[in-house]
């Protein structure tokens, strides 16, 4: 299971469902900025069913534009 393309904080299901899947034995993988902890994701790299990749081109406009090359 591939959570991303977005900001899996801002899904108000998101812990629950993440917990489920955990529950259920399925691996996911996070694609996430890192901005809020979440128990989910927490838990899954606990129990070894989870990982997480960091946008480390969010935050502010500077660092988008430096990484990227452009502000978009």
């Amino acid at each position: 299971m591939t959570w991303g393309d977005s900001d899996i904080s801002a899904l108000p299901e998101f812990n629950e469902t993440s917990l489920m899947f955990i529950d259920y034995g399925v691996a996911q993988d996070f694609k996430t900025s890192g901005y809020k902890f979440l128990i989910g994701v927490a838990r899954a790299i606990a129990e070894g069913k989870g990982v997480v990749e960091v946008s480390v081109d969010v935050g502010t406009r500077e660092t988008y534009s430096f990484y990227k090359g452009k502000d978009v």
